[in-house]
């Protein structure tokens, strides 16, 4: 049996205006990316799939996402949500609740507080890797 990756891989245009970007994002076996939009409203990508290398004929369906000036877009490893502490899995529910404070942060800024977020709810238990990786539409 070959052995499976996930992966999430986009594609980013902006427009010449720089009024936005349109992403098109595909996954396979990875946790779908999630929106920040400038207001402080959270979405989480509709998009999924099947794992690389787990079957040579398999199809990725691909998703649109728009980002406006201001909007960020999160992707991130199963070693966020899957980090484990005294209430059970961090998840992304309380991802996505943790992230309307950060509407309109800098990549960085987003990406650093999760982290420590992450680890703070781990209190010092050992977890898998972290990844974080986001891309903000500038201001």
């Amino acid at each position: 049996m070959r052995p499976a990756s996930t992966a999430v891989c986009a594609r980013i245009r902006t427009v010449p205006t720089g009024s936005h970007a349109e992403i098109e994002l595909a996954a396979a076996g990875h946790r779908a990316p999630i929106v920040l939009r400038a207001n402080g409203r959270v979405e989480q990508v509709d998009i999924s799939g099947m794992a690389v290398g787990l079957r040579p004929d398999t199809h990725y369906r691909a998703a649109a996402v728009r980002l406006n000036r201001g909007d960020a877009m999160l992707m991130f490893t199963d070693g966020v949500d899957e980090a484990r502490g005294d209430d059970g899995f961090y998840g992304v529910e309380r991802l996505t609740a943790f992230l309307p404070a950060y509407a309109g942060a800098s990549p960085e800024v987003i990406c650093e507080a999760v982290e420590e977020n992450v680890v703070e709810y781990l209190d010092g238990r050992s977890h898998d890797d972290i990844a974080l990786f986001a891309v903000t539409c500038g201001a």
